[in-house]
């Protein structure tokens, strides 16, 4: 005889109109293969310096390199074919979320899914298959490849007759070298189709490993290949960096790299490389010409040698109008909470020096405060130069500025100044996942009141950060203009603050993910129509050419993850938590 709580539920059942509810898993996870390749493909691959990272993607790296397609691991631009041990897709269990939603679209259940149990409230939670690199035997080589990414991963529709019932809903997952990643689900216990989601490529990782005795294993790590390129250098500073050019109207005049913006499938902000005729880029030992060139912009002064620099203008000026004050961030006296004061009035009211060549306000703070070469502080520099070369130590380097060479002794009245060692240095600061990068530009218009904002959202971001005490930066996150406020960004073009002295952009690649145009101040309907469609149809930088209207400033805006590394190849990966503060990220 049936209990009564059984009968309720038969009465629920009854009175249950048929519905269907959608089930969704999203969060970050990805694609993950592992395959065994032979001893001898993990002996040619060291033997030539192959990265792996360069022959995963591209179906004509075997060609590129000058290498044998049937020695690598897996065939060019197919790494996910190497899978003979395991490949799976989906969510990963400690970065995932569990969804549901009714028929009217309102979530009945939404739950992380690493704080899902599998007791009552919650789903059942299924390993069908556990792999890892050590269950080969000693002396076989496995490869192990995954492309990480973020968004939805599991949709579904769970079409029911009676109530829903969350432990009736089972999670299936395989284990692959220690991540769980979630790829199935069951409800009832039959299986529910995956109609697929969709996701956005952010990283993939890819290496090989020899597995030892005792469950140890030697990973893949061959020596990064020297092809011969052109040096790059740095990117000039603000004040030292020429005017932007129009391509097709002036051309550089020297070889070498230069900072340009080009169109090929989006725009892309970065440095190309000018041989005399056109630009182009180093690949595998083989210059590569670009088309598409809209602008470019280098030095004001002639490189070949740093002796020719002309001496730094100050970066830093006092906003108190009685104090006048102009001079560098390093004049400035720091109190215990990180407030940078004037030197001579003692405010903290400042603001930086704006260089920019292709601004008014650039140009006429150049006037004002920039100065030509000069002798004296090009004496400084081959002092410097020379200190290097020989192992001087900072008295040696005063004994020799003092004896003037190679322009003859110095003026004895003035008082000699031991040359004291820099302590900056320089960081590459790159976006750890795909399209976390956002570059704002803020047109002006010179006859009226129209201000335009033009967002361009990009693939990869790369820039160098410079610290003035030799530490690693101490980002400042904040939150991004018309963003989702949290605070969890920086401004790559204006990091400044705490230890950053400066920043140079390296390259923001494939612009054009996504962006938007804003319009303000002007009133006609009609010309706000024209200039939406003009800047869709000629790019944003063909504004200035009729000369109304300026660049009056760029932010370029990062969030998530940001890989840092240093000269030595010491690499730290941080982010923001939800109060902004910087910590280390954790996969």
């Amino acid at each position: 005889m049936a209990t009564k709580e059984q009968k309720d539920k038969l009465v629920e059942t009854l009175k249950f109109t048929p519905r269907t509810y959608k089930i969704s898993l999203w969060g970050y996870g990805g694609e993950k293969v592992m395959g065994t390749v032979s001893r001898e493909v993990w002996d040619y691959c060291l033997a030539n310096q192959i990265d792996l990272q360069d022959i995963a993607w591209n179906s004509d790296a075997a060609e590129n390199l000058n290498v044998d397609e049937e020695m690598l691991p897996f065939p060019p631009g197919s790494w996910y074919e190497c899978d003979d041990m395991t490949h799976v897709s989906g969510v990963s269990r400690d970065a995932g979320t569990l969804q549901i939603e009714d028929e009217n679209g309102n979530t009945i259940f939404q739950e992380s899914l690493d704080d899902l149990d599998g007791c009552d409230g919650s789903p059942e939670w299924c390993c069908d298959d556990e792999i890892w690199v050590t269950m080969k035997p000693a002396g076989t080589v496995v490869f192990i490849g995954s492309s990480n990414e973020k968004g939805t991963f599991f949709e579904a529709d769970l079409p029911l007759t009676a109530p829903f019932e969350i432990e009736k809903l089972e999670l299936h997952y395989e284990e692959v070298d220690g991540e769980e990643i979630v790829n199935r689900v069951y409800y009832d216990g039959e299986e529910i189709d995956n109609w697929g989601g969709s996701t956005d490529g952010k990283s993939s990782d890819f290496n090989m490993c020899l597995v030892k005795e005792d469950n140890e294993w030697e990973r893949y790590e061959p020596g990064e290949k020297d092809w011969g390129h052109p040096e790059l250098g740095t990117s000039p500073s603000e004040w030292e960096k020429s005017a932007t050019f129009k391509f097709e109207k002036v051309k550089p005049t020297i070889a070498g790299w230069y900072n340009a913006v080009w169109r090929s499938y989006g725009t892309t902000h970065g440095s190309l490389y000018w041989n005399g005729t056109e630009f182009g880029e180093w690949e595998y030992g083989q210059f590569k010409p670009v088309a598409g060139v809209d602008t470019w912009s280098g030095y004001n002064w002639d490189t070949s040698s740093w002796v020719n620099q002309p001496p730094e203008p100050p970066t830093i000026k006092c906003n108190n109008k009685k104090c006048g004050w102009v001079g560098t961030r390093n004049d400035m006296r720091e109190d215990d909470d990180y407030n940078s004061h004037c030197p001579e009035c003692d405010g903290t009211d400042h603001e930086w020096i704006d260089y920019d060549p292709d601004t008014a306000k650039g140009r006429k703070n150049r006037e004002k405060y920039c100065k030509e070469w000069d002798p004296v502080a090009s004496l400084e520099k081959i002092v410097l130069e020379l200190g290097e070369e020989i192992g001087a130590d900072p008295e040696e380097l005063a004994e020799i500025k003092q004896s003037g060479w190679p322009f003859g002794p110095a003026d004895t009245t003035e008082e000699s100044t031991v040359v004291e060692e820099s302590k900056s240095k320089w960081w590459t600061v790159k976006t750890y996942y795909k399209k976390s990068c956002e570059q704002h530009e803020y047109y002006v218009q010179r006859s009226g009141e129209g201000r335009i904002k033009v967002t361009d959202g990009f693939r990869f971001c790369t820039y160098n950060v410079e610290t003035n005490d030799g530490e690693f930066p101490q980002f400042e996150f904040t939150t991004v203009p018309g963003g989702n406020a949290a605070k969890d960004s920086i401004d790559l073009n204006s990091p400044y603050g705490n230890n950053i002295e400066s920043s140079e952009l390296v390259e923001m690649f494939d612009g054009g993910c996504w962006g938007d145009v804003e319009i303000e101040g002007i009133d006609d309907e009609a010309e706000v129509e024209r200039l939406q469609e003009f800047i869709s149809e000629e790019g944003a930088y063909a504004l200035e050419d009729d000369g109304d209207w300026y660049l009056d400033e760029t932010e370029v805006w990062v969030w998530g993850p940001l890989e840092v590394s240093d000269d030595e190849g010491n690499t730290r990966i941080v982010i923001a938590d939800e109060d902004g503060n910087m910590i280390d990220f954790v996969e």
